[in-house]
């Protein structure tokens, strides 16, 4: 083998061992974000437990798709966790929106949507290598927890329009 083909092998190598590296890191990161999703879905559902004796209100689990970027900029549409909370005619949705490992995967990134027909906005929930660390809407950023997110709800449930019937 000459100074050249040992060259190239020597680089292929280390793209073959970088690649393999990014992509478990990603996949990885990935597991951790759906983990913490479907966690995100049940601690909602604990949070709002005084709801489901009230006469009209129903929750939905549900899945929702949203897009996920790795660190290479490869994009793919995905299924995760969503809940809709539903008072009467009006209802709410909690998604994921979406996911992406940056850099040399320093940072793993997400986000959940909540939104209703009738919000002036829809509020953001966002995740940071690992975990849910706030709530914001129009930048505004609250820190993220049951109190925080019940606040919200009893703010906008009242705001809530049912959606148009189309005949």
């Amino acid at each position: 083998m000459n100074a050249i083909q040992n060259a190239l092998k020597i680089a292929a190598q280390k793209q073959i061992e970088y690649r393999n590296q990014t992509n478990i890191a990603s996949r990885d990161a990935l597991l951790v974000w759906e983990a913490q999703l479907s966690g995100l879905m049940e601690s909602i559902e604990e949070w709002i437990q005084p709801l489901y004796d009230l006469d009209g209100f129903i929750t939905e689990a549900k899945t929702s798709a949203y897009l996920v970027t790795d660190s290479s900029g490869r994009e793919e549409e995905r299924e995760g966790s969503s809940l809709r909370l539903s008072f009467a005619d009006t209802s709410l949705l909690i998604a994921p929106k979406h996911f992406k490992v940056e850099g040399n995967l320093a940072t793993a990134t997400g986000s959940v949507e909540v939104y209703g027909e009738g919000m002036v906005a829809p509020y953001e929930i966002t995740y940071i290598n690992g975990h849910f660390d706030s709530i914001r809407r129009q930048g505004n950023n609250l820190s993220f927890g049951e109190l925080t997110f019940n606040q919200i709800l009893a703010a906008e449930v009242p705001r809530l329009k049912p959606p148009i019937l189309e005949a």
